[in-house]
């Protein structure tokens, strides 16, 4: 015969073991979540930590084989720091064109150049005038290599104004 009593204790203390897992579940997830950050706002990120430490990324072209640093505006940046080989670029939309390659000492001002009514004829508009630099520090570069290299970039990029001396 079927022992009622025995089929309610059992069910009774199966209720409860399903009642007190569900209570600790509940419980936990409540100290999860009180103790948790709270959530940016809706289509509002927070601001990483790791990129306000960094630098911006350099600016680089590559001019032939070269690196060179920029293109820069030529009205943002017209005075050289440091000894270099410079290109002058005339941006057109999304490409930039070489229109003149020479080379400077540290503290030359470009638009004192020889060739700079050249670069305006070639670009037709003073803002569109770009500078990108190599630099050529004396350690490391002799006078008649930076000339060769300069001869070398001018003959492979055929700028539209000639070289002159600055």
């Amino acid at each position: 015969m079927i022992n009622r009593e025995k089929i309610l204790k059992i069910s009774l203390y199966v209720f409860s073991a399903i009642l007190l897992i569900v209570i600790v579940f509940l419980f936990t997830v409540w100290i999860l979540n009180k103790f948790s950050e709270p959530k940016p706002e809706v289509g509002e990120f927070p601001a990483s930590p790791i990129t306000s430490n960094f630098p911006p990324a350099p600016k680089v072209i590559k001019i032939t084989e070269l690196y060179f640093n920029g293109p820069y505006s030529l009205k943002d940046k017209n005075t050289l720091q440091t000894n270099s080989l410079f290109s002058i670029l005339c941006k057109q939309e999304d490409d930039y064109g070489i229109i003149y390659i020479g080379d400077t000492t540290e503290g030359f001002n470009l638009l004192s150049n020889a060739s700079y009514s050249c670069w305006l004829d070639s670009c037709g508009d003073a803002n569109n005038l770009y500078v990108a630099t190599f630099e050529t520090p004396t350690d490391k570069y002799k006078a008649q290599q930076i000339s060769q290299l300069k001869l070398l970039l001018w003959t492979i990029s055929s700028p539209s104004c000639p070289i002159t001396t600055n």
